[in-house]
């Protein structure tokens, strides 16, 4: 389905002359590549496209929004930290104390309240 979708991608916007895409494809096109090469460097190009904003890495020249830093640290499971140039670290969770299981415990028995 994803592969689909890609290939929508790229034959609507080689179908629009305005659209950075079909700009890629004629250069493509002009570098020599048939048009069935020119529209596979057009589907790579956008699943690229798609994997970097998944994996939340900006392309080259580009910096990532406060927001979507804070998105991706709340996806992520970790703290947002701006880098700031202070080298202070957020505080760490105290980890939960473990209940004393070293009497064996029947098959049978309640669950150990917690």
């Amino acid at each position: 389905m994803l592969n689909h979708a890609i290939h929508m991608a790229a034959i609507s916007q080689i179908s629009k002359p305005a659209t950075s895409g079909r700009v890629y494809y004629d250069k493509k096109l002009a570098e020599g590549k048939t048009g069935k090469e020119a529209l596979r460097a057009l589907k790579r190009r956008i699943s690229d496209t798609i994997y970097r904003h998944l994996v939340g890495r900006p392309a080259a020249g580009q910096e990532i929004s406060r927001g979507t830093q804070e998105r991706l640290c709340r996806l992520r499971g970790r703290p947002h930290i701006l880098n700031t140039g202070s080298s202070a670290q957020p505080p760490r969770a105290t980890p939960k104390p473990t209940p004393d299981r070293t009497t064996p415990v029947p098959f049978n028995a309640p669950p150990h309240p917690d």
